[in-house]
């Protein structure tokens, strides 16, 4: 069965294919537009008797060709068709295709389960597809219902090309996340998928199919609507809309705009095409690195091939043309071929340090002394192999004789297929580093202090000892036995002085841990346009993520400021689209309005009831073993609710601490208690 899968072209990018194109008109005006991805029925060829050799010759189109499923299984008039029928017609299905391979790009199979029941499909897959696909070299997309005889991740292990439709057995469009779980499956065996009746462009940015179709440029049409592409998001157009505030930007794309207000149906297919053409541009951008496909295939070679290495003038640039068949040599040593500098230097490093070698005492030799001098003026000579060693290994080194120890064993294992990483260099299939520096903002600022405020914070220093050193190691020896029995941890300073009182407490848990992988920077939709993309690493944001801490009042309220800010700002620049689009309502303005309204109010009820430091609690441990718990309540805002709740605690602390000043016998020396930090 491997031999299927190198019948798929793992160069191609994300396509889109168009559908409903049957009337000769409609594909003509997309043809002459550029479009050269089409989809055709064959139950539809076969009905018109259409001959693709003639009426498509010399069009550099190929086409992916239907079985008719749908429109048979959706006819009552095919439900009492024998088996025996159907088995005849899919023979023809095939005949049509080897006499008409050189139009075709790919053809789906017999996905008929209702019509001869899931086993009779497996085994068609097995008899006539499967060989059919081997014979002519012509891609099947085996089409998985969930009605099929086998799982969906049965299928994309046996197949390369896999295909399923948009909707349900219900006619229900399926949800983001059923997509995503299948083309991870279709991932983990590297099959490639075709989404029937799939051009929901604000999903496709996100899901890595390899082909899509559908006939929804075709919708506006037949409403006489328009699709519009604002750069990021389609959005389909009333005719109130685009014929009013909307006209201008049609006109700008090249339409006529006559031929627009009369609603013509050339000009009309014309403006629904244009969104379609640049959505594609956009999902590729988008996808590129996500398309799993496009990940070449290592090749296990042997260094004693002579051929696996291009010769010496090639390695120094003196071939007509120069560097000629790059792509080839950097392909056989498993380097990556999407960054063209990048691939011809990997190859000409491979080629030179697989064909040199350093013995114990350090002396460098190779069975091509040319090589050897090559080695010695272009490397050794321009101090190159620190930088090298960096940039492919990036591990510490004692001296220059082991990094070009490492490098050698580096690129042997690269040119042998044991080592992947220049293979994957740059892709979303290497695993990403972390950063050296990450974008993060100051935590705290500063604000000045008036003298009464400095006065107040000294006086509560005390005074430091006159001699550095610990002048009772005995005591402080038993104040740790003492400290450890209470389950405190001392903390003292570099000459032993006690500082402060700790406890082991409870480290909160949280949904999400750093020892999960990271937002990687080749795995990331908003790669291509993220100021920050580095190949390789993690997300530069990824600190930033990580600020607030809601058990902390004050990161609660900067949290919520931050949001209505935020949200303000949007909408700010939504009323300013909307004057900009002619004045006329929009319908998102008002609702971020009412929203910006209700967090407002949320914001104002924080401010009034909230408090970063509603209470405080102080517990005084003295030598001789008793303690005092002190609860004070801070509101400057008053009549909070936590204040309201702990008054009386408050209260009676304080009316206790009244009584202790009363009875000489409470007062005791405070110089010597002990400060416990309390969490």
């Amino acid at each position: 069965m491997n031999k299927l899968r190198e019948i798929i072209n793992r160069d191609r990018l994300f396509t889109m294919i168009y559908s409903g194109v049957e009337n000769e008109k409609y594909f003509n005006i997309l043809y002459n537009m550029g479009i050269r991805n089409f989809l055709i029925s064959f139950h539809y060829i076969t009905e018109k008797n259409i001959d693709i050799k003639k009426q498509y010759k010399d069009k550099n189109i190929k086409f992916f060709i239907d079985s008719g499923a749908h429109t048979y299984q959706n006819d009552p008039k095919y439900l009492d068709y024998p088996i025996e029928y159907w088995e005849n017609h899919l023979k023809k299905y095939l005949d049509w295709a080897k006499e008409n391979k050189d139009y075709i790009f790919a053809i789906a199979n017999f996905d008929f389960e209702n019509l001869v029941g899931a086993e009779k499909i497996q085994e068609w897959n097995k008899k006539y597809f499967e060989p059919f696909m081997l014979e002519t070299g012509i891609p099947v997309c085996f089409v998985w219902h969930q009605d099929s005889y086998t799982t969906w991740e049965r299928y994309c292990e046996r197949y390369p090309y896999v295909g399923f439709s948009s909707v349900n057995t219900e006619g229900e469009a399926i949800e983001l996340k059923e997509y995503i779980s299948k083309l991870k499956i279709a991932q983990k065996y590297n099959s490639v998928v075709h989404g029937f009746g799939m051009t929901r462009t604000s999903m496709l940015p996100k899901l890595p199919f390899y082909t899509v179709d559908s006939t929804t440029w075709l919708v506006g049409l037949q409403y006489g609507e328009i699709n519009y592409w604002n750069g990021t998001k389609m959005s389909r157009l009333k005719k109130e809309k685009w014929k009013g505030e909307y006209l201008p930007k049609l006109i700008a794309l090249g339409l006529n705009k006559e031929k627009l207000l009369a609603e013509d149906t050339e000009e009309m297919i014309k403006a629904n095409i244009i969104p379609f053409i640049e959505a594609e541009k956009y999902i590729r951008q988008r996808l590129r690195s996500r398309m799993y496909w496009l990940k070449q295939e290592k090749n296990n070679n042997s260094l004693d091939d002579t051929d696996l290495f291009p010769p010496l003038d090639w390695l120094e640039g003196k071939t007509e043309p120069q560097y000629d068949n790059w792509e080839e040599y950097a392909k056989r040593l498993n380097i990556n071929v999407e960054d063209r500098t990048f691939a011809i230097n990997a190859v000409i490093d491979c080629s030179v340090f697989c064909q040199i070698d350093i013995d114990e005492e350090g002396e460098i030799t190779s069975e091509n002394p040319d090589l050897l001098n090559f080695f010695n003026e272009s490397y050794l000579g321009k101090n190159l192999i620190p930088e090298l060693h960096d940039l492919y290994i990036n591990q510490v080194s004692s001296d220059e004789k082991e990094q070009i120890r490492d490098l050698i064993n580096f690129f042997r294992d690269v040119a042998t297929g044991k080592e992947e990483k220049l293979l994957n260099w740059g892709t979303a299939f290497a695993k990403a580093r972390e950063r050296e520096k990450y974008i993060e903002e100051e935590e705290y600022e500063y604000e000045d202090l008036t003298e009464e405020e400095i006065r107040d914070k000294l006086s509560e220093l005390l005074p430091a000892p006159k001699d550095d050193s610990d002048p009772h190691p005995e005591v402080t020896a038993l104040d740790d036995e003492i400290f450890n029995k209470a389950g405190i941890v001392p903390v003292r300073d570099s000459k032993g002085r006690f500082l402060k009182g700790q406890r082991k407490v409870r480290k909160p848990k949280n949904i999400y841990s750093d020892k999960y992988p990271k937002l990687a920077c080749d795995t990331c939709y908003a790669a291509q346009s993220c100021p920050e993309y580095k190949a390789g690493y993690v997300c530069a944001y990824n600190k930033m993520f990580k600020r607030f801490d809601t058990r902390d009042m004050n990161d609660i309220i900067d949290a919520m400021q931050s949001m209505v800010n935020l949200n303000l700002e949007r909408m700010q620049r939504v009323a300013l689209f909307e004057i900009l689009d002619g004045g006329m309502p929009d319908g998102n303005l008002t609702a971020m309005i009412d929203q910006n309204m209700r967090l407002l109010k949320l914001l104002k009820d924080m401010y009034q009831y909230g408090n970063p430091e509603v209470l405080k609690q102080t517990k005084i441990k003295r030598a001789d073993g008793t303690e005092e718990t002190i609860v004070q309540v801070s509101n400057p805002r008053g009549g909070g609710i936590l204040e309201k709740l702990f008054s009386q605690t408050v209260n009676k602390s304080n009316n206790n601490n009244k009584e202790e000043e009363t009875n000489p016998k409470s007062k005791i020396d405070k110089e010597n208690a002990i400060d416990v930090d309390i969490e």
